[in-house]
């Protein structure tokens, strides 16, 4: 290594010595160290980055297998971006995207891990997740799952359902109920419960009832599953001691937040990172793709779609925006 230094610094010597600059080799031989430091440190770091998140989603799969898919929990990991929240439905505005403009947003992973799951108190146990499909509900399960294991010192266990399965019940039942009171459970797709389709409001009342001895409760069900906002779930109907009259605990309401731009742009540099000169142009052609339908890319589920029909949608650009774009410039977009 330091053989090849000295014969580049004196390569360099001889061509700045051609025209006329004088420049000592110790100068030099620094400038090249910083050079190939500058290179080196960073894709060190990169790689023993990838081989933790490698680990991390190996042993994830191996977890919530069979519940989950392997292939599942792969592709929830791949790209993710910290997904934000707000207290206000993103559903109210003509186009997810104008949420923006005026809504407060916060970080819904640093919410769960720095402030929901650390309080000891009784006062907030139930979390009602909602989103419109393809926001990225299951994909922030599975990531938040990952993020709690990956504490040297673990307060609780997870344990994470999707709802869809016919034998869900069977799961949480399994949990003996001294150790339910140490396991935040994780019901993922309450709008793809066979039984909440049949009658909602009875399937969670049910629901509540079993799980009432789990330190925390996170569903997620899609917005439109509840006829209006009014008649989304407020009240569990699960007692807690209070000293005013209200003895019921309530469930937090956190609407997944639509994509901004930083959100976008920082995707596109995850899935077409610059270090591979040959991505270049796919991202360049990944921006004009999201310039001709900002509305819908915001959107997670439609973003992934990018890198999947890549050529397709750029070589039909115009009729693939006609198609997903809807026919009327006043009537919504709506993607199921």
């Amino acid at each position: 290594m330091e053989n090849l230094i000295d014969l580049i610094s004196d390569s360099i010597k001889e061509w700045l010595h051609i025209y006329k600059y004088e420049v000592s080799t110790k100068l030099i031989k620094i400038t090249l160290l910083l050079i190939f430091c500058s290179g080196v440190i960073p894709l060190g770091v990169k790689i023993i980055r990838n081989i933790l998140l490698w680990i991390e989603t190996r042993r994830a799969q191996v977890d919530l297998f069979p519940l989950i898919e392997k292939i599942v929990v792969k592709e929830a990991r791949q790209n993710y971006i910290l997904t934000k929240f707000q207290n206000i439905s993103p559903g109210d505005e003509h186009e997810p995207s104008y949420a923006y403009a005026s809504t407060a947003k916060e970080n819904m992973m640093s919410f769960f891990l720095k402030r929901a799951f650390i309080d000891d108190s009784e006062a907030h146990r139930y979390y009602l997740l909602l989103a419109d499909s393809g926001m990225g509900k299951s994909t922030f399960l599975i990531n938040l799952f990952i993020r709690y294991q990956r504490r040297f010192f673990k307060k609780y266990k997870i344990l994470l359902v999707p709802l869809g399965n016919p034998q869900a019940d069977n799961e949480w039942q399994k949990i003996d109920s001294n150790q339910q009171k140490n396991t935040l459970l994780f019901l993922d797709a309450f709008d793809e419960d066979p039984k909440a389709g049949l009658d909602y409001e009875e399937r969670l009342q049910d629901i509540l009832r079993q799980t009432r001895g789990f330190r925390a409760i996170v569903l997620t069900s899609r917005t439109q599953f509840f006829p209006s906002e009014k008649e989304e779930p407020h009240r569990t109907g699960v007692y807690r001691y209070s000293l005013n009259h209200d003895t019921s605990h309530y469930f937090k309401k956190m609407y997944l937040s639509p994509f901004d731009d930083k959100d976008v742009k920082m995707y596109l540099r995850k899935k077409y990172p610059s270090w591979n000169i040959f991505n270049w142009i796919k991202r360049r052609q990944a921006k004009k793709l999201v310039k001709l339908s900002p509305n819908l890319i915001v959107r997670p589920m439609l973003l992934i779609l990018i890198q999947i029909n890549n050529v397709v949608f750029f070589k039909y650009g115009k009729q693939v925006s006609e198609m997903t774009l809807p026919s009327s410039a006043n009537s919504p977009s709506t993607i199921t």
